[in-house]
């Protein structure tokens, strides 16, 4: 027999570990992928919006968000879990994230919301503030033709 076929030679062992996560990393890239709806053209995504009453809420929800004069919306996008369905809203913007969260925290706490201090952490770019069921998180980051991303959402 082949030595270099043999389970028993280590560096068998090591490439089939290596083409095993390979294999997992496709996978979960492939689930995730399901998940955020990204990809969708602006009209597909419409739909989507219009086809689920939750959705229609948390549409609202995010466009009825005042946004700093310079933020220049760039597209929406759908994502969630089993408990969440939420919209990303993208922006373009040359405000850093500091004042983008003294701009929202001032505008929640007249409107009753609390910064939800186990969903931020402004060192890493994001921030969140929640009222019952709903969430904004406000994320800085790179993003599809954009450098923020506020994603509303409603959990069950």
């Amino acid at each position: 027999m082949d030595d270099r076929l043999s389970l028993e030679n280590p560096t068998s062992k090591i490439r089939l570990k290596i083409v095993g996560l390979l294999l997992a990393g496709l996978t979960a890239f492939f689930l995730i992928a399901q998940y955020c709806d990204t990809s969708l053209s602006a009209d597909n995504v419409e739909k989507k919006i219009m086809s689920s009453e939750r959705l229609q809420r948390v549409n609202i929800l995010c466009e009825e968000l005042p946004k700093p004069s310079d933020f220049i919306f760039v597209y929406k996008s759908i994502g969630g879990n089993t408990f969440t369905r939420s919209l990303g809203f993208h922006f373009s913007s040359k405000l850093k994230i500091g004042e983008v969260k003294q701009f929202y925290t001032s505008w929640f706490e007249t409107k009753n919301w609390r910064v939800d201090e186990s969903n931020s952490d402004l060192s890493q770019g994001y921030f969140s503030f929640q009222f019952n069921k709903n969430r904004i998180s406000i994320e800085n980051g790179p993003f599809n033709n954009s450098n923020y991303s506020i994603t509303c959402s409603e959990e069950d």
